[in-house]
């Protein structure tokens, strides 16, 4: 039999979720990623926009430049502004729209599930797994799509400012990334480590909290409420 790798199995999982989540709102997704551009290109004018400002008003004080200066900045922020309420309108949309069709699809899978399934995960993991699931993809979609439409076209067009301006401050600008790229991964996968455990943490209390309501008769008839109080108080504080 052929091993199969996980690379494999995940660039066939990666296929399968474009293919049937994000394709049908390929739309708003690409109007989103132009809105982004322009939110993005928006930042490098920006900076150049500062370098007009030193050059033709501050450092030869002519007085006579400060209304297109000015008028350049502001036109500058409001079409940033505009574009950037648009890109999160539509993508934010689009990710709503792809999350409640990925709950609809798993709830229904799980509803058409043996009892033996139930048996071995618990309510609260369920409830978890499609409604806790769901905002992270939804959270992750967005920040992938902004980071290949807006941050991409936000580093290229300072780049091409800061090298336009002076090349080899811009050189040794970029030797300092590595320094601060490296706390930023380590930062994202402990941030990734706490995330896991409290979404282990959430699910437990879903899965108490159901039992604790399902069960008050009980729990009123037998005066255990203090025991239940004392769970839930421990399972809450490890969220």
């Amino acid at each position: 039999m052929h091993k199969i790798s996980n690379n494999s199995v995940q660039k066939t999982s990666l296929s399968w979720f474009v293919w049937n989540y994000i394709k049908p709102k390929w739309g708003l997704v690409c109007l989103s990623l132009i809105f982004m551009a322009i939110e993005g290109s928006m930042l490098g004018l920006i900076s150049y926009s500062v370098k007009e400002l030193f050059d033709s008003v501050f450092v030869p004080q002519d007085r006579s430049s400060v209304w297109f200066v000015g008028i350049l900045i502001f036109s500058i922020f409001s079409i940033r502004a505009i574009a950037g309420f648009l890109q999160r309108s539509l993508i934010l949309k689009a990710g709503i729209e792809i999350v409640s069709k990925i709950q609809k699809d798993i709830s229904a899978h799980i509803v058409d599930l043996d009892y033996e399934f139930f048996f071995k995960n618990s309510p609260g993991d369920l409830i978890e797994r499609i409604k806790g699931d769901g905002q992270i993809i939804q959270v992750n979609f967005v920040q992938i799509v902004m980071a290949l439409g807006r941050d991409t076209v936000s580093l290229a067009a300072l780049l091409t400012v800061a090298f336009w301006i002076d090349w080899k401050w811009a050189i040794i600008s970029l030797v300092g990334l590595p320094i601060l790229i490296i706390p930023i991964l380590l930062l994202q996968k402990f941030i990734h480590s706490i995330s896991r455990k409290s979404r282990v943490s959430s699910a437990r209390t879903t899965t108490l909290l159901d039992e604790a309501f399902h069960g008050v008769a009980s729990i009123k008839l037998n005066g255990i409420e203090k025991y239940i109080k004392d769970r839930l108080n421990k399972v809450i504080d490890r969220t």
